[in-house]
């Protein structure tokens, strides 16, 4: 009785190795690659419409990336949250067709320690606007360029 109840257990642990760990193939971008490059036009904030400015600054305090919808438009937005000081940066730098999907590439950039920055609170953030799709949007961070000192290294 026990060895058939083994049998069992087992049988049924190694169905749920092969068939519970599948990926969403909406969510894979394995076996994907570059289509083509997706023409966008970078806005400020004051140039989009104001359902979208609305959503933006109501948004803006939080590190996000999201994309708001207007008519026939994409607002594709990322947005590095509150920063302590000026200096801060965020870049979209391309928007891609990967067949099912649209992947948008951003960097970041942190100040240096010796650079001068504006001191007040600040809210760093990038928008461009796309073709409406309606294809799925992923973004990827591709760059952080931290240009600030970590702290002391010390060796005893």
């Amino acid at each position: 009785m026990l060895k058939t109840l083994l049998k069992i257990g087992g049988g049924l642990l190694l169905f749920l190795l092969l068939f519970g760990c599948t990926k969403d193939p909406a969510k894979s971008i394995e076996g994907t690659e570059k289509i083509a490059d997706i023409p966008f036009e970078r806005v400020q904030l004051e140039d989009t419409p104001k359902d979208v400015q609305e959503t933006i600054n109501y948004k803006n305090r939080e590190k996000a990336t999201y994309v708001l919808p207007s008519d026939n438009d994409y607002y594709i937005v990322v947005s590095r949250g509150e920063q302590p000081t000026g200096g801060y940066d965020v870049e979209i730098t391309s928007v891609e067709d990967w067949g099912d999907s649209v992947h948008v590439f951003y960097k970041f950039k942190d100040p240096a320690d010796d650079e001068l920055v504006t001191q007040a609170i600040t809210f760093p953030l990038d928008i461009v606007k796309i073709e409406r799709t309606d294809k799925t949007v992923l973004f990827k961070l591709i760059e952080h360029e931290n240009k600030r000192n970590k702290g002391i290294d010390i060796n005893l």
